[in-house]
């Protein structure tokens, strides 16, 4: 089931979890946010609600904790409108302005709780030292400015923040390494192009993952919906929402619908998939059973398949392989005497008539198939052995091939 927004309460978006985490969606937008500026576009000129998107952040909730994951040019409305009075921190995903540039709207936490805990790779804190120069001052500092508590992360190893274990996992932006998060059985991508298979383990089994999808047309550093959508099917969470839309992917009620529909088709040929195999499975059950019944007929007539036969071997005081053993040793042993074997009843042409082949069809016949190496035949004898283990064989009907 993919949900591209959830329960509304006026502007924020909230996905309450089975955990203890509650989602805050803040903005679901691209970089430019919709209604993009002087579009006329016509979902930028919606009365929908659900057509206007701030920049792409979320909060998250537990216990007596709030996080928050960027802050963008959209983070002091987005505050407010949550009425959101304390944060504990906030986990960055990369540097781009989208998702950086509301970080002097930090100040009134920092003048209520002191120096804010910032959470990104060395490489986003470089970008911030250079375009917030002014915050990470350390001589002559503006008094007005806010401090973060700079802490380095990478994907190679998981955090702690708020008494949760936080693992990062890293998404190329097009070729830009940046990271996402996930958070107990949550898991949050944004600005996602690709994902190692490596990253992709580290959120499988997650319950509700949020990941973006730009548009429909395919874009070089963003997953259109299709590819989105993909990633969910691989990852195949109990939900999915989908953030940092634009535009451009349409309607919020039309793709909506047409996400279900998608959806729905795709069950439905799963549906077929499942139905077809139950047939072909039940198609084979019954090719095996006529097979089976097939096999027990063929080997009624057969020392080991009739247990007639094997029991009357067995009152003889004999296991059938014992008997079928002693008996065939006996029969070629005939073909090393000097004189005619006295078993066939044909003289050889070529040399001395051997038998080539012994078949037991039961406790009481053989066929045997006899060659001078040009001439062949075939015979059927009688076999028994007594207690005392001799052995007796009697030629019934026997037949000699023409050579032609």
């Amino acid at each position: 089931l993919i949900n591209t927004l959830v329960k509304q309460n006026k502007y924020c978006y909230f996905c309450r979890m089975n955990s203890s985490l509650t989602i805050t969606f803040l903005g679901t937008g691209t970089s430019q946010g919709i209604p993009v500026i002087a579009s006329e576009h016509p979902v930028c000129k919606s009365n929908d609600l659900k057509d206007k998107r701030l920049r792409v952040s979320i909060l998250i909730s537990w216990d007596h904790y709030n996080y928050v994951i960027d802050c963008g040019p959209d983070f002091r409305q987005q505050m407010l409108r949550a009425n959101c009075s304390k944060i504990d921190g906030v986990l960055l995903t990369h540097e781009h302005n989208d998702h950086t540039a509301g970080i002097d709207d930090i100040r009134p936490f920092y003048f209520k709780q002191g120096a804010i805990s910032f959470f990104a790779q060395k490489q986003v804190f470089k970008n911030l030292h250079q375009r917030f120069s002014y915050i990470f001052e350390t001589e002559h500092k503006y008094p007005g400015s806010p401090t973060l508590n700079e802490i380095e992360i990478s994907k190679s190893s998981s955090f702690q923040a708020g008494g949760k274990q936080i693992i990062p996992v890293e998404v190329l932006h097009g070729s830009l390494p940046i990271l996402g998060f996930r958070i107990d059985d949550f898991t949050y991508l944004t600005d996602v192009k690709t994902i190692a298979e490596e990253e992709l383990n580290k959120i499988k089994g997650t319950s509700i993952l949020v990941i973006n999808a730009l548009r429909k047309e395919k874009h070089h550093s963003h997953l259109s919906l299709d590819e989105a959508l993909e990633i969910i099917t691989v990852i195949n969470p109990k939900k999915a929402y989908l953030t940092q839309i634009s535009h451009l992917l349409g309607f919020h009620s039309e793709i909506e619908k047409k996400i279900f529909e998608k959806q729905e088709n795709k069950i439905e040929k799963q549906r077929n998939i499942i139905f077809n195999l139950k047939n072909e499975l039940l198609i084979l059950k019954d090719s095996l059973e006529v097979l089976s019944n097939e096999n027990l007929s063929c080997n009624y007539f057969t020392l080991q398949g009739n247990e007639n036969a094997m029991s009357y071997v067995e009152k003889l005081g004999f296991e059938s392989l014992e008997i079928e053993s002693q008996v065939s040793e006996y029969m070629y042993d005939q073909n090393l005497v000097k004189e005619k074997n006295y078993l066939i009843p044909y003289e050889g042409m070529n040399g001395k008539m051997k038998i080539n082949k012994i078949k037991f069809l039961n406790h009481k016949w053989i066929i045997a198939d006899f060659t001078d190496g040009r001439y062949w035949g075939e015979m059927i004898l009688e076999y028994y052995v007594t207690k005392k283990n001799k052995i007796e064989l009697n030629q019934i009907s026997s037949l000699l091939y023409p050579s032609f």
